[in-house]
Parts: C-alpha cells; sequence; structure tokens
C-alpha cells in the first residue's frame, strides 16, 4: 500500500535575499508568527501592527510574499506537525549559516505553547545539545527570579521546549 499524502497552502515571507523566511498555515487566523518576531526598530514595529490590524480586517494575503501549495507524506514531520497542531503553528526557517535551525512556534488560540528547534548542521545540532544540558541544569536552580523553560523532548536534533512567555505579551498576537 503507498504512502498517505497530504497538501495543504502555506503563507510565506521571504528574506531580502529571496529566500523563504517564514512558513504560515493558510489556515491560521491570526499573526502567531509574530510570537518568534522581535519588533526592535520603527520598521519592524510598524510590520506588527500592520500584521495585526490585516488579520483583524481579514487582509492578511497582503502580508505575505506568495502562497504554495505543498504535498507531503502524512508520516512526514509537516505531516504530523499538522495533525497534532492543525493550522496552529508557523514555520521560521532560520537566518543563513552555520548555526541555522528552523523553529517551529506552536499555540493554541494565538497563545504561544511551545517551540521546537530543528537542527540543520553538525554545529547547530551541537547549539541544541548545549541548551538542552544548560536548560535542564538551570531547572535545578530553586528560584522564583527567573522562569526556565521545560524540556518537552530532545531526540539528538530536535528540542522541544515549554513557552516561557508571560501572557501578558501573549495576548497581543491575536
Amino acid at each position: 500500500e503507498g504512502e498517505v499524502l497530504m497538501k495543504e497552502y502555506f503563507a510565506y515571507v521571504c528574506n531580502n535575499d529571496g529566500s523563504v523566511r517564514w512558513l504560515i498555515s493558510n489556515k491560521a487566523t491570526s499573526p502567531t508568527f509574530l510570537n518568534l518576531y522581535r519588533a526592535t526598530s520603527v520598521k519592524s514595529i510598524v510590520f506588527v501592527l500592520l500584521a495585526r490590524i490585516f488579520y483583524r480586517l481579514k487582509f492578511e494575503r497582503f502580508l505575505f510574499d506568495g502562497f504554495q501549495e505543498l504535498v507531503f507524506s502524512k508520516s512526514s514531520y509537516l505531516g504530523r506537525l499538522i495533525d497534532d497542531y492543525g493550522p496552529n503553528f508557523s514555520i521560521f526557517t532560520g537566518t543563513v549559516g552555520l548555526n541555522r535551525k528552523i523553529i517551529v512556534e506552536i499555540n493554541k488560540g494565538g497563545h504561544l505553547l511551545s517551540l521546537q528547534k530543528i537542527a540543520l548542521s553538525q554545529k547547530s545540532q551541537l547549539l541544541l545539545k548545549n541548551e538542552f544540558n544548560v536548560l535542564n541544569e538551570v531547572r535545578r536552580i530553586n528560584s522564583d527570579k527567573f522562569c526556565v523553560p521545560r524540556v518537552l523532548a530532545w531526540d539528538g536534533k530536535m528540542l522541544h521546549v515549554s513557552s516561557v512567555k508571560p501572557k501578558k505579551y501573549n495576548e497581543g498576537v491575536k
């Protein structure tokens, strides 16, 4: 019996060099990809405001560089992600370089639940292993001064961590 295939449409945003920076489910109802976007410049703050306004007005299609239909196996990482979370995720493809990793933002109702970080090179795999070790060590410190993400899964290439983002910052995504 053959592989079960799935088809989904994704919106995408490109880097300046034309490579894909973000993949967002076409079914997303809020700009949850902003959970991983740090607005520090005037241009980026304007982008965040426009994204929120455009989603509310149902004009989000104008935010994206394009749309692409993807066909993939139901048993693939993307297939399992959609089975587990529906359209409640966005994918950041990482900054080009040796440390590059994919970051998957997983949410429920626009609120960040967790992050999956996937190594794309041996260097980024070592960095994720280090993050795994540091998170486990720091969690042993009993303090109310800081909050440390819980490691939900680690398989040597993918690190899944809980969100520690304060709810007040999470609510603005909707």
